[in-house]
């Protein structure tokens, strides 16, 4: 009896490379070509073997071992900083067991720029939302220490002449009820 193994896949903008973690791994067998990938092994005495049909060309292939429970295969894209939506070029196959390596994925989309300006790791108070909402919170606690003065001069930064009257509230120093 033949079994699937589960294939873990990751691109950069040169390569693919997909990681098979079995234990006990003898008896390999790799190639990859005219786009169609195959592999088999023996594992624990079972015998493991996929084959599909490439998203994309390659150029080349290697095989690096990391130790006797994973193997690793480098898929050497033909055209470089293309992005390949799919492992396999027919829909469905194999879904259960090639499953992505987010863990090793680069994407392109990503600006490092915007990625530097988040602060999300220690937010302390509104800091963090500071930088988020790219400095509106700074006018955002301008408006609200306002909000309790009713425009006429009060020595309070911020307080201004001129506002409407009879509104109730107003300056707690140095106010005049007009």
């Amino acid at each position: 009896m033949e079994f699937t193994p589960t294939l873990l896949w990751s691109q950069t903008y040169e390569n693919i490379e997909i990681e098979i973690n079995l234990p006990n791994i003898s008896n390999e067998i790799f190639s990859c070509e005219n786009n169609i990938f195959h592999y088999e092994c023996l594992s624990s005495n079972k015998k493991y073997l996929i084959d599909f049909e490439l998203e994309e060309e390659i150029s080349e292939h290697n095989t690096s071992y990391r130790n006797d429970k994973k193997i690793v295969l480098l898929l050497h894209k033909k055209e470089e900083g293309e992005k390949w939506n799919f492992l396999t070029k027919k829909r469905g196959i194999y879904k259960n067991n090639i499953k992505i390596n987010w863990d090793k994925w680069e994407n392109s989309d990503d600006d490092e720029d915007e990625v530097k300006n988040i602060d999300m790791g220690g937010l302390g108070g509104m800091g963090g939302m500071n930088n988020m909402m790219g400095g509106g919170m700074d006018m955002l606690q301008e408006i609200m220490g306002n909000m309790g003065h009713n425009g006429e001069e009060c020595g309070e930064e911020g307080c201004e002449e001129g506002s409407e009257e009879g509104e109730e509230e107003g300056c707690e120093e140095g106010e005049e009820e007009g």
